[in-house]
Formats: structure tokens, sequence, C-alpha cells
């Protein structure tokens, strides 16, 4: 009977440690998310998220994503199981939700899309729920279906879409508020996330992300844009799509050091006087762009 108790309490123990984590990471938490953007095929860029600010707003405590695509800022809060999202401070504006944990298998809620045309929610099913462990840690994981791109009159056309508890979507931890409407929804994809300065999640156990610019040391969509430092001299290898246009340096804090209008047939150029450090190397003509990343030595 004793060893009966022992496994029941264990067991208990383990439910309420995975039901209890809170649906999203808030300001306290520091969270950081950086989300890879493809359009059209060829690697675009990728976007960083931190948070940590809270801000008092119509009665409430959210925390705040003070840089955000497209323009403006975001606010959040979890409310029990719930978490809920607005784009202004004017308490008059909508707040919508952005995930509900409290949902069981087959039920169906509606979440903000107030980037869209009327109508402004999307329906949202839920498949199934399981638990998963995310880098040593068991989480819900919700399978969802969303009309990400609702218009009045027609029939839902669902995309498939994972929750999961306390880290958001593998989408965009921000879904419900940037434009997933056209097919665009396939091209984003969030590659990691950390909160407290630990690491949550990662789309490969041994990736490395930068959240100062967003950009992932390790993510082969960089594809063929290669660059070599040798001392103040720079060597390109260019995509082969890539003929002629901008060239840009960002450094470590995700500043631009240097730009240039650069072609596909000059292979070499002269760097200015730069420190020692990891720096991004982007590539942009009228329609695509490529990033790589490389360390300066001296």
């Amino acid at each position: 009977m004793r060893n009966v108790w022992f496994l029941c309490l264990v067991g208990c123990v383990l439910t309420k440690s995975i039901s209890a984590q809170q649906p999203f990471p808030t300001a306290a938490d520091e969270p950081r998310w950086s989300v890879s953007w493809y359009i059209l095929g060829p690697f675009a860029f990728n976007n960083a998220f931190s948070c940590s600010t809270s801000i008092d707003l119509c009665g409430h405590t959210y925390s705040a994503v003070e840089e955000f695509n497209p323009n403006g800022p975001a606010y959040f809060r979890n409310d029990g199981q719930r978490t809920l999202l607005r784009r202004t401070t004017n308490c008059t504006d909508k707040e919508y939700l952005l995930y509900d944990f409290s949902l069981n298998a087959g039920e169906t809620t509606y979440v903000g899309s107030e980037t869209f045309a009327l109508p402004d929610t999307a329906m949202a099913i839920v498949q199934s729920i399981d638990t998963i462990e995310v880098l040593g840690t068991p989480r819900r994981r919700f399978t969802m279906l969303i009309d990400l791109c609702p218009s009045e009159g027609n029939e839902p056309f669902f995309t498939p879409m994972e929750w999961i508890e306390g880290i958001g979507s593998t989408t965009h931890p921000f879904y419900a508020a940037i434009c997933l409407c056209d097919g665009c929804e396939s091209s984003i994809n969030l590659q990691c996330s950390d909160s407290s300065g630990r690491a949550t999640y990662r789309v490969s156990p041994d990736i490395i992300c930068d959240f100062t610019s967003g950009f992932d040391e390790h993510d082969s969509a960089a594809g063929e844009f290669q660059v070599r430092a040798t001392g103040d001299n720079l060597r390109l290898i260019y995509p082969t799509e890539f003929q002629a246009g901008l060239l840009t340096i960002l450094d470590p804090a995700g500043r631009v050091a240097f730009s240039k209008q650069v072609s596909a047939t000059r292979t070499s150029i002269d760097l200015p006087a730069l420190a020692p450090g990891p720096y991004t190397a982007l590539i942009q003509n009228r329609d695509q762009q490529w990033a790589t990343r490389w360390v300066l030595m001296r």
C-alpha cells in the first residue's frame, strides 16, 4: 500500500508541475525569441524579440514588446491559463486572445487577428494535447488548426500550428498580430527562445541564437552566401541568384558598421577598421536578401 501511495504522490506532483506552468513568459522572466522569416523561398531575414518592461494599463499589468513587426509595440498579459494581447494603450481598443491552455481537445475558440480585415478574430480548434520534453523540461503541447486569414462568407482555411506552454507558438510567439495570410505562414518559424537567461526552446538542440540581431549562427538557410575575412580584406562568395546590390555589415550590437554597393564580379573588398568580434553580412538585390555571420579576428 505504501508503494502505491508513493507512486501516486510522484504522479500527482509531476502532473501538477506540468499544468501549473504559466501559459506565456512575462517581463519578469526577461524572455527572448528569435524568429526566421523566409519570403518566396530564399532567406529573407530573422527577427529578435525581447521583453523586460512591464506597464500598468487599463486596470492590468502588461508585458511590453517595444520593437515589433509590423510597426509599433505589443502588450500582453496572462489571465489564468490564457494570454491576452493588445496593440495600443487606448483602453477602448479591443484586447485579443493569443493563447488558451485551459481548452480541451476538440474545443474551439477565437484568437485575435486585428491586422486583418473584418472579421478580426480567427477560429482555432484544438486537435490534440500531449506532453513533450523541451530541453529537459516537460511542457504541454497543443496541436491547433487556425483559420489565419478569415473573411466573411468564405469557408475557413485552416493552418496547422503548435502551441507550447511557457514558450508560445512554434510559428511565431505573436502569430496573431502579424500577417499570416496567403500561405506566408509556412515561411515563418520560431528558431529558439529563452527566459531568465536559460534556453527554453531550440528548433535544433545544438543551435545557437544571436538575440541581438536575430540571426542564427548556424542557420543553413543563409544558402551559398559566404564571407572570409583576412585582416582588413573581406572575400565574398555570392549566391547564384545574386547579380548586384547592397552589402551591409552589422556589428555585434546589430548596428550598421559598413555598407557598399557590390556586384557578383567583385569578390573582394577592403574593410574599414573594425574591432574583433562576431559580425553579420547581408546582401540584397531588389527582392531578395541573404545573410551570413563570421568572427573577425585581429
